[in-house]
């Protein structure tokens, strides 16, 4: 697992084509909205655009191959953990070359 903390609007890329970003952070939980292709599974390669309602401790899937996991929310700020069955690529924004 990849463990990233992001702030509101900070975005992470995972693989070549699907972005997440947290929206709205409060300490129950965050809205995390994704958007790009969906990796594995029947629906691989389909668009997905959609917000997660997601609490601390809940885990959301990205096609089969990735799920993401909110860990922690502290002072505005979240721990995600990443989590792939396949070798990926992540980069937060501010680090794409």
């Amino acid at each position: 697992m990849q463990i990233f903390d992001r702030r509101v609007d900070q975005c992470l890329l995972i693989g070549p084509k699907i972005k997440i970003r947290p929206t709205d952070i409060d300490p129950q939980g965050i809205r995390l909205l994704v958007d790009g292709e969906i990796l594995g599974g029947p629906d691989d390669g389909g668009h997905i655009h959609k917000a997660i309602e997601l609490a601390v401790g809940s885990v959301t899937q990205i096609g089969l191959s990735v799920s993401v996991h909110v860990l922690s929310i502290q002072s505005g700020v979240v721990r995600l953990g990443i989590d792939s069955n396949r070798p990926i690529q992540i980069q937060t924004e501010d680090h794409r070359p």
